[in-house]
């Protein structure tokens, strides 16, 4: 099984490409690059970003996130040091 990498962030409301987007879930590679991305709202419960379940504790750590402020987590939603 892989390791699985993200980073989530809080947008500041000029950088919502959609109307209703609060939080940013990138999916990450071994190198810490984006490979796909994915929006949701404080009252998302669960997202899907390429056909990938994004699990709930990476979601969690979205949402707890300030605005502007974004984190490393795996998929425990822990956060993990920078690249």
């Amino acid at each position: 099984m892989t390791k699985e990498w993200y980073f989530v962030r809080k947008l500041n409301s000029h950088e919502q490409p959609f109307s209703a987007a609060r939080f940013e879930v990138q999916i990450l590679d071994d190198d810490g690059r984006a490979i796909a991305i994915g929006y949701l709202m404080a009252d998302t419960t669960e997202l899907l970003i390429d056909d990938r379940s994004v699990p709930q504790p990476v979601l969690e750590a979205a949402k707890q996130r300030t605005v502007g402020q974004g984190e490393y987590v795996g998929s425990d939603g822990q956060v993990l040091p920078p690249f």
